[in-house]
């Protein structure tokens, strides 16, 4: 139950309509963090209307995946992660990672926990993770104007 109360702690800045959308994972990924590990920073992740607690341990990302009507598990080991990026949208930030021979993309909510997340993120690989955003170029407009002496331009 400490680890619990230590990860409720994390989410108050997120208030706590935050804390009763994952209370299920709450009581999962508490059970899961083991003696040794320190709980760095939390963030929420949402996909079709579900929401998921992610939390980033000093060795590793802890998250759950909803299967059926069951919440289970996931875990990514921070030794194993290669290609960390994110990429950040209007709403929300795309963590994106390899893990083994899969792609894993985590999309955390643009909220006050989500950029802690990202910082925590940053210091722990080292370096900016972030992919800087497309800019396209501006365009230039021809009208044509018609002056005094009747003649266009």
């Amino acid at each position: 139950m400490n680890r619990e109360n230590e990860i409720k702690d994390l989410l108050a800045p997120g208030g706590k309509s935050i804390q009763s959308l994952v209370k299920e994972d709450l009581s999962i990924l508490g059970k899961q963090i083991r003696e040794n590990e320190a709980v760095t920073c939390t963030a929420v992740s949402s996909k079709i209307l579900n929401y998921f607690l992610v939390l980033l341990t000093s060795e590793r990302i802890l998250t759950t995946i909803k299967q059926g009507k069951e919440k289970k598990l996931v875990e990514y080991d921070l030794d194993e992660i290669k290609e960390l990026s994110v990429k950040e949208k209007f709403s929300s930030v795309d963590i994106q990672f390899r893990y083994g021979n899969e792609v894993i993309t985590i999309n955390l909510n643009d909220h006050k926990l989500g950029k802690p997340f990202i910082a925590a993120l940053e210091d722990t690989f080292g370096g900016t993770l972030s992919v800087p955003k497309k800019t396209k170029p501006k365009k230039s407009i021809s009208i044509p104007i018609t002056i005094l002496n009747g003649k266009e331009q």
